[in-house]
């Protein structure tokens, strides 16, 4: 009989299990597919069946590739996980657009022992990368192993995740709670402002919210009364300096001196904006350049899988060709993903160097994030086609 292990609170437990079967099925390519292309509607029927037998989502005997990643998982919650459940796990977070470094991130990162920092970057990264209802669907599967996700619940406070101490957690939370209600307008407890009712105490960043919308309509007429009179207050001297001394006619040079001084201005304007566009094309093409890089860097390495898998010597396993190629993907796409955020960082102080707004960023890490996925997808085809 297998030693009880001692019981061991990890931060994300069941992530952790479906990076090692995720890492593990790649190696796979069947697998890998199956993975792949798994239906996010039928997880959750599945995982609604198992919920109301109270039991986990297996079929049958676990795949002898998935055994040895099962057992080990098993070890860091409190009762055997089911193969099924794991791998509806796994299949939700390689849909989600997770990179192989980001799922290596999260294997590694997964430990009692992460900062506060650390935690942050987890939870922000899985709530960028998971729609809410892939957060719903993992949910209910890791909650029937006793492990809820609140380092993916933005009102559950960061710094109790993790914490294997019951009363220092419960502490945490209630100073998290408390701290957030003393955060209401004027100190006013959150349930006067409005209709009593009690705050959710699980979800403590509403309250000051809410209090912010209860403002009657008489104190909104008044606010924007209030609000007209001081900007009417705020222009009257502006329209006195504007003015001549004597009086009407007299102010006509004033006017045609501001006018000039539009025009001078509307001319700098023009020339931020022709030195934005010259940057702009400079780092698009930059980023074309990366984009034909690492496709064809993707497009060697699955060209050397297939000559693997053609040529592959007697006895030598699929599995170990698929962990091989897996190391390079991951390799490869970190090369990427540095040399993007390094050509992200130069364009930003080309834009700021001459004193020009840096817009592009965001759009530019939407369409490298979209880039990706076009590479990883036309991969997965190649991949599929070689099986």
């Amino acid at each position: 009989m297998r030693r009880a292990r001692p019981r061991r609170i990890r931060t994300i437990v069941l992530i952790t299990l479906a990076v090692a079967l995720v890492l593990a099925t790649t190696a796979a390519l069947v697998l890998y597919w199956q993975l792949r292309s798994a239906d996010l509607d039928e997880i959750r029927q599945r995982q609604l069946l198992a919920e109301q037998t109270d039991a986990a989502a297996d079929d049958g005997a676990i795949p002898p590739l998935l055994e040895e990643a099962v057992e080990q998982a098993g070890t860091l919650t409190d009762e055997p996980i089911g193969w099924r459940d794991a791998l509806d796990v796994a299949a939700i977070l390689m849909q989600s657009e997770l990179t192989m470094g980001e799922m290596r991130q999260l294997m590694g990162q997964s430990t009692e022992t992460l900062t506060t920092a650390e935690k942050q970057a987890i939870r922000e990264l899985l709530l960028a990368k998971l729609s809410d209802e892939e957060l719903e669907t993992l949910r209910a599967i890791t909650s029937r192993y006793g492990k809820y996700l609140v380092i993916a619940d933005p009102d559950y406070p960061i710094e109790a995740v993790g914490v294997m101490d019951e009363a220092e957690r419960a502490r945490i939370v209630a100073a998290h709670r408390d701290e957030a209600q003393s955060g209401a307008p004027d100190g006013d407890d959150p349930d006067a402002a409005g209709t009593g009712a009690a705050p959710d105490a699980d979800r403590p960043s509403t309250s000051s919210g809410a209090a912010d919308g209860r403002s009657g309509s008489g104190q909104m007429a008044s606010e924007t009364a209030s609000s007209s009179e001081a900007a009417d207050a705020a222009a009257q001297p502006e329209r006195e300096a504007t003015a001549a001394p004597g009086g009407g006619a007299d102010a006509a040079p004033g006017d045609s001196g501001a006018t000039g001084g539009g025009q001078s201005s509307e001319g700098g304007r023009d020339e931020q904006d022709e030195q934005r566009r010259k940057l702009a094309a400079t780092y698009e093409n930059k980023l074309q350049q990366l984009k034909s890089s690492c496709t064809q860097q993707s497009q060697t390495l699955i060209a050397e899988a297939a000559s693997e898998l053609e040529n592959a010597a007697e006895g030598q396993s699929i599995e170990a060709i698929g962990g091989g190629l897996l190391d390079k993907v991951s390799e490869a796409e970190g090369e990427c993903d540095t040399k993007f955020n390094a050509l992200l960082s130069e364009a930003r102080q080309a834009f700021e160097a001459q004193q020009l707004s840096f817009e592009k960023g965001e759009s530019w890490k939407r369409e490298y994030a979209a880039a990706k996925a076009e590479i990883r997808s036309a991969a997965i085809a190649k991949l599929q086609g070689l099986l």
